[in-house]
């Protein structure tokens, strides 16, 4: 009797159970067996009816009240991740919100095909809004142990090779910085080498600065005075003659959808101008950190009795470079250059 009890708690019935079937007047066939451990169903191995035998899997019982998010970390960024390091984790089903996690572990090896290390968070998960295969994304926080110069994420531009601001040198003057950037936060950077405490840079548009700077080979003024975009100076007309405007419908455009584009042009004496040939030409500018080439697309704009309209698709969300150029006769009258981020 000892031996047959013994051999029916291996199999995992209770003793509740084994006192149930010792007392009961008739045995019964059936013995229900119970998981080990709670949790999600993820793989179901067998059939009512089916014979199975010594060691087959027949359930696969997944517990994600706790789950694991692998996290690709740049080789540049390896220093500065260790075990025991607070983790702030974003996902979509959050809804806006974020998790914390500890770094509990750090592949010993870089993957040669992306050059990451791959670091494993462990991240509690009672609601069981982390579910696996989903995309997060991934904060590390870090002190820096110190006071240091910090600009925000906005006024640098990545190229891959080189991390840029534009420096505000006065009278519509800005000055191309290359710096170094000892990590990244949330919404700063903090900078070893390149720019002093109280420099002001460039926040917005620098976009915009720096497609100018490239094309033409010089620091550059804001808008009002500098060249415009590959035109030569025998061919364009000071743009304080001619007043160009433009809207958008929507305001800001959306990415992936198509928009409306209202361009108005005025001469120096504040009439309208009806016979200008009206182009809208929309840059965003290439990210090799991404992958990611430059992308172009320009637009006709038509004359329909008030105003110059035109209708383009914006390829994708984020930040648009705008130059819009009107020409007669192929001379420049005016130019309109902006900035907007699409949604």
């Amino acid at each position: 009797m000892r031996a047959s009890r013994r051999r029916l708690e291996l199999w995992g019935v209770s003793a509740q159970q084994i006192e149930e079937i010792a007392s009961a007047a008739e045995k019964a066939v059936q013995i229900t067996t119970y998981s080990p451990v709670s949790g999600v169903i993820t793989k179901r191995n067998v059939a009512e009816g089916q014979y199975i035998k010594e060691g087959d899997v027949l359930f696969e019982v997944t517990d994600l009240s706790t789950v694991w998010v692998q996290a690709d970390i740049f080789e540049s960024d390896i220093p500065l991740v260790q075990t025991e390091q607070r983790a702030k984790i974003r996902a979509p089903t959050l809804g806006g919100g974020s998790v914390q996690g500890i770094v509990d572990f750090l592949q010993p090896a870089v993957d040669p095909q992306n050059r990451t290390m791959r670091a494993r968070i462990q991240v509690p998960n009672p609601e069981m809004r982390l579910r696996p295969g989903m995309f997060v994304q991934v904060s590390l926080e870090r002190s820096l142990g110190g006071d240091v110069v910090s600009v925000p994420r906005s006024a640098v531009l990545d190229t891959g090779k080189e991390k840029v601001v534009y420096v505000a040198k006065g009278k519509g003057v800005f000055e191309k910085r290359s710096i170094e950037a000892s990590m990244a936060g949330d919404e700063f950077y903090a900078v070893t080498r390149g720019i002093k405490a109280g420099e002001r840079v460039v926040t917005h548009g620098n976009f915009l600065i720096d497609s100018q700077t490239r094309l033409t080979g010089t620091v550059t003024g804001m808008f009002g005075g500098s060249k415009a975009y590959g035109t030569e100076a025998s061919s364009q007309a000071p743009a304080s003659n001619y007043t160009v405007t433009l809207q958008s419908e929507p305001a800001p455009p959306k990415g992936g959808s198509e928009g409306t584009f209202h361009v108005t042009v005025t001469s120096p004496d504040g009439k309208p101008v009806s016979d200008a040939q009206v182009t809208i030409t929309l840059i965003m500018p290439a990210m090799p950190a991404m992958g990611m080439g430059e992308m172009r697309s320009t637009i006709n704009l038509m004359w329909n009795g008030s105003e110059y309209v035109g209708k383009g698709t914006i390829a994708m969300a984020g930040p648009w470079n705008v130059t819009v150029e009107a020409k007669r006769g192929g001379q420049l009258l005016g130019v309109y250059r902006s900035r907007f981020d699409a949604k």
